[in-house]
């Protein structure tokens, strides 16, 4: 697989390939060729990260907000990304424990 230029450059197509076996141009393709979505759901998307790679992904999502106005309803236990967000919200016990904004 040819090496992205910035992280924000190449994706995978959504295809059946198994990502662990990627190989040549065929799985993957520039991000301007796609519409871009106004929501991205996210679930424990650190869960299997070591710290660098965490800040990495925790700020590309920060600079997709922030740049392209994209939104991320993120599910974690995650303190690190949590301290990131602008809108915390908790459940408990399937309802709504609190909301808050920074």
């Amino acid at each position: 697989m040819r090496p992205a230029t910035n992280s924000l450059s190449y994706t995978l197509n959504g295809s059946t390939d198994d990502p662990r076996n990627l190989h040549g141009l065929n799985s993957i393709h520039r991000v301007s060729d796609t519409p871009r979505p106004s929501i991205v759901l996210a679930d424990e998307p650190t869960a299997n990260l070591d710290s660098a790679t965490t800040t990495e992904l925790v700020g590309l999502m920060a600079r997709l907000n922030q740049e392209l106005g994209i939104t991320f309803v993120i599910g974690t236990h995650d303190p690190r990304v949590m301290d990131h967000s602008q809108r915390h919200i908790e459940l408990l016990d399937g309802r709504i424990a609190s909301d808050t904004r920074s």
